[in-house]
């Protein structure tokens, strides 16, 4: 015997540890092959990450793919071959699920494949208190909202009949000491970020562009600067990724950045949050901190936000280093040398549309693409626009109207506070302009400007290049501003 008999018996192995060992020596399938197909809304990412790992650690392979993902996309591979070796599919049910365009058409494809006899192909998890109409409602889903961890687990793995064991009471790392997923019903211990818009809109490729790289396993992280004019919705973008994927964090921390006082301020109460031995003064307090962060303790999976920071001489010395991320809000294109820019543009006319019909939903879409057309499909302009016409029922044509006739009106004016908008800088209608200007206009309307004498001669935009496309009020909105 190899222990000459003083070894009797093994010590117990965790059941979810011996499948890893297990999987890791099984001969893999093919490449691109999976168990279990998971479909989800781009909001729900994270409920997708975890059950994958969840059905990982129970020694099955998993697929996702976001259902609104374009068959072009480099992200996740055709459906259809995703489904080729799947036994199972899940349907992540939720109510932005069950609004998305492609979400039908998919659910009746795949509960086609269900078999004639057996357990269904189709297995439809609902994570919120969605009630589902066709085609959505002819199975019965397995509800996780409202559960612990423990069920939570327990109600998936029973649904893909898979056997159930007990979890470990100290899963908070795994064998190498890498932090385990939380589950997403679970807040991040220290958190300090903005209230959610409750009407963002689209962005789709943004964001997940984003998950995909500071989610890169690997290598470091380098900070992620998102760039754009005035008004294009940096801040709404990096809002909602903080709150969209802040369950894969202990700690997401949003930091105002124009004032480097307020920085300083921020960044020292991160630290007594952080409760790392700090001195009297803001300077210790902040070093103590950064320092905390770049070391992982106590926690490594920290996201700090830096909204609207200008010059980036001004703000080195107070960007953590470490296992964390950054993401930044910029307009400032200096910050290509210290970071990752993520060009934000403005809204594609889709989300433009989509936007208008969440703040107004009997609005037709024809109006909706005159109001995004005349704004260039400025987030901002678009907000305004949105907030304005739900606030005071006017028609579209006389919201136009007073658009080309009073343009520092609309685009300023004040609304009733339950409406308002965010509060706006001096010049942001600037953006509106330029961003019309990017916009190519009908051929009717260039039409009807090239026959003119006095609009056929260029003229300079008082943003940046020419202002020959900008429509009239946002050309008289610029040079206004």
């Amino acid at each position: 015997m190899v222990t000459d008999g003083d070894v009797e018996q093994m010590v117990p192995l965790d059941e979810r540890v011996r499948r890893r060992w297990l999987a890791a020596f099984e001969r893999r399938r093919t490449a691109g092959t999976s168990d279990v197909f998971i479909s989800y809304a781009a909001v729900d990412r994270m409920w997708a990450e975890w059950i994958s790992g969840e059905l990982d650690d129970a020694g099955l392979r998993v697929a996702m793919r976001e259902v609104d993902f374009p068959a072009d996309s480099d992200t996740g591979g055709d459906v259809p071959a995703l489904l080729a070796d799947a036994t199972r599919a899940i349907v992540l049910l939720s109510q932005d699920y069950v609004q998305s365009p492609n979400a039908a058409e998919l659910w009746k494809l795949l509960a086609s494949r269900d078999p004639v006899s057996g357990a269904p192909f189709l297995v439809p998890v609902r994570l919120d208190n969605v009630r589902v109409g066709p085609p959505f409602h002819d199975r019965i889903p397995v509800d996780l909202a409202g559960l612990t961890e423990q069920r939570a687990v327990e109600a998936l793995l029973e649904a893909l009949d898979q056997p159930v064991y007990p979890r470990p009471a100290a899963s908070v790392q795994d064998d190498n000491g890498t932090p385990r997923r939380r589950f997403p019903a679970l807040e991040p211990p220290l958190w300090s970020v903005p209230q959610r818009n409750g009407t963002f809109t689209g962005r789709r490729r943004t964001l997940e562009a984003l998950r995909n790289r500071l989610s890169a396993t690997g290598a470091a992280v380098v900070p992620q600067a998102l760039h754009g004019l005035g008004g294009v919705g940096k801040t709404q973008i990096a809002l909602e990724y903080a709150h969209r994927f802040r369950a894969d964090y202990d700690v997401v921390w949003w930091v105002s950045a124009q004032q480097t006082s307020v920085v300083r301020s921020s960044l020292a109460a991160l630290a007594e949050q952080l409760g790392v031995p700090t001195g009297d003064s803001v300077t210790e307090r902040v070093r103590a901190g950064l320092e905390a962060l770049r070391q992982g303790r106590p926690h490594r999976r920290w996201l700090l936000v830096f909204d609207n920071a200008d010059d980036p001489a001004q703000l080195r010395e107070y960007i953590p280093q470490g296992p964390g991320h950054v993401l930044i809000t910029t307009r400032d294109q200096a910050w290509a040398r210290e970071a990752h820019v993520v060009e934000v543009g403005v809204f594609a006319r889709e989300e433009s549309v989509a936007f208008l019909h969440r703040r107004i939903p009997h609005l037709a879409d024809a109006d909706a693409d005159l109001v995004a057309e005349r704004l260039g499909d400025l987030p901002l302009a678009i907000e305004q626009a949105g907030a304005w016409l739900a606030a005071t029922a006017m028609s579209v044509s006389h919201y136009l109207e007073l658009l080309e006739t009073q343009p520092l009106r609309m685009l300023e004016e004040e609304l009733p506070p339950t409406t308002r908008p965010a509060p706006r800088s001096p010049g942001w209608c600037r953006s509106t302009a330029s961003a019309s200007a990017a916009r190519p206009r009908p051929s009717s309307w260039r039409s009807a400007r090239s026959s003119h004498p006095s609009r056929s001669r260029s003229r300079s935009s008082t943003v940046t290049g020419s202002s020959r496309r900008c429509s009239p009020s946002t050309r008289r909105c610029a040079s206004a501003c």
